[in-house]
């Protein structure tokens, strides 16, 4: 029943309204401090007590003032987490009360209330200061229990005596604590899970974003590969090569100036050198020296194989060094060296004129195509090569058809004389010297004809045929030839 003097003590109805202001911040998504600090103050409110405290439990690492200290003990406590009153305060000298024979530990440990009256006489009151305050007469505790779970407890000390209306009062306001804070915990679970889920979604996200821009880059960078690729089997001029590779540079990537020096006798020796139009279109650069001065970059490039890399304009010498080579002002540069099986072929640069800084993305594409350039200019060299040996191949297969020419006629002519000579073998003679005269017109014909993979038969035959007659009959005999 309530009590008889409504003006010192709660009512029903101011109880329950309290009550209903919980749980109306409970369910509008309040925090769980504010849903805590609405509990102690509608007790202190309700009840007129000297002091109201909640404490959870938790363990320590999950409290956030004993998460901070140095050396705290990671065990299970009771952390005191709202205070109304006499004091306001947390932070205090009772903040952590340890999970074990304690009289406020053990109210959440057995699940059961405590009610004490005459603080100020009884031996058996607990020996906490915070109930040494002037005046302190009573101290009603209770469990915060959910589903048989010990979530904290409840405790509040007034300066006269509580009726057990108060005390029923206190147990209403614990259960809606309990199921208050049971709520928050699971509001703060979901919140902690959306937010990690929340933070893996951008993780993701931001993974395969970074994927995505990767995969574009590789793309762009096969494309470029390709397009070289095309262009070095479009010739097997060694600068026409250089020429094909350097335009496609500039058109099919996002590189400004390019330019390919080769091996000459003495110095590199300018092959081709463009650059990108303000339009984004392609043009010639004029302006390149043929021959780099000896300080140049390229020519440093060219004789130790020392790749120069210019991310930035920081590095005002190097820039007018590579501008030279050029013949334009450029603000980032690659100077690579062309090699095949460890031949210095040649050198390629590439610069920018834009201040973008080369990051390794651009570093590996240039020397992939560096390294492309090189196996065409080496497969340009060993074509050149192996035309020049054809070339003497031929000349020598010439010369050698001419020389046995020349011997046949000298035997032909021996025996010529020789068949002058009076006796019997002069028609043995005769038959040899036209046998003979017949493979000097077979070598004279193959000497005659350029192309070595085959030769015209017929005017062979038709020349062969009346000394191979001549050597096999009579000359009374009437043989006559036809050839088809």
């Amino acid at each position: 029943m309530p009590p008889d003097n409504p003006d010192n003590l709660p009512n029903e109805r101011t109880a329950l309204h309290s009550i209903d202001r919980i749980a109306h911040q409970a369910v509008t998504g309040s925090s769980l401090d504010d849903v805590l600090q609405a509990v102690t103050s509608g007790l202190t409110d309700e009840l007129h007590a000297a002091l109201a405290r909640i404490w959870l439990l938790q363990p320590d690492s999950k409290c956030p003032i004993c998460s901070v200290k140095q050396g705290a003990p990671d065990s299970l406590s009771l952390h005191l987490a709202a205070s109304s009153g006499l004091s306001l305060g947390i932070d205090c000298e009772h903040h952590r009360i340890p999970f074990g024979n304690h009289p406020m530990a053990v109210v959440a440990r057995d699940r059961t209330p405590l009610l004490m009256d005459d603080l100020d006489t009884r031996p058996d009151a607990p020996e906490t200061c915070w109930i040494e305050w002037p005046g302190i007469r009573s101290m009603a505790v209770y469990p915060l229990v959910f589903r048989g779970k010990a979530l904290g407890i409840v405790a509040v000390l007034s300066t006269r005596a509580l009726s057990e209306y108060e005390f029923d009062t206190l147990r209403a306001f614990a259960a809606q604590a309990t199921i208050t804070i049971q709520n928050a915990f699971l509001l703060d679970e979901a919140e902690a899970a959306r937010a990690d889920l929340q933070k893996l979604v951008d993780e993701r996200t931001a993974d395969l974003r970074r994927k995505a821009a990767e995969a574009e880059d590789r793309a762009r960078e096969l494309t470029a590969l390709n397009n070289v690729t095309g262009a070095l089997s479009r010739s097997s001029d060694s600068y026409e090569i250089a020429r094909n590779v350097v335009q496609t540079l500039i058109c099919s990537t996002g590189i400004e100036v390019a330019s390919i020096h080769l091996k000459a006798r003495t110095h590199p020796r300018l092959a081709a050198c463009g650059r990108k139009t303000a339009e984004g279109g392609f043009e010639w650069s004029d302006s390149a020296p043929l021959s780099p001065p000896p300080d140049c970059c390229v020519v440093h490039v060219m004789e130790s194989g020392e790749e120069i890399i210019l991310r930035d304009a920081s590095d005002a010498a190097l820039c007018k060094s590579i501008g030279c080579a050029l013949g334009s002002p450029v603000n980032s540069a690659m100077c690579l060296p062309i090699d095949s099986r460890e031949t210095r072929l040649g050198v390629l640069t590439v610069a920018g004129t834009k201040p973008r800084a080369i990051n390794n993305r651009d570093m590996d594409l240039v020397r992939a195509i560096a390294h492309q350039i090189g196996l065409a200019l080496e497969n340009a060299n060993l074509l050149e090569s192996a035309q020049e040996r054809t070339e003497m191949l031929s000349l020598a297969i010439q010369e050698t058809h001419h020389r046995v020419k020349n011997n046949l006629q000298a035997i032909s002519s021996l025996l010529e004389m020789q068949q002058m000579q009076p006796g019997d073998l002069r028609e043995g003679l005769r038959r040899v010297r036209n046998q003979v005269r017949a493979i000097a017109l077979v070598h004279d014909y193959l000497s005659q004809d350029a192309d070595l993979r085959g030769v015209n038969v017929r005017p062979v035959l038709e020349a062969l045929a009346p000394m191979v007659i001549s050597s096999h009959t009579r000359l009374d005999q009437d043989i006559r030839l036809s050839i088809d």
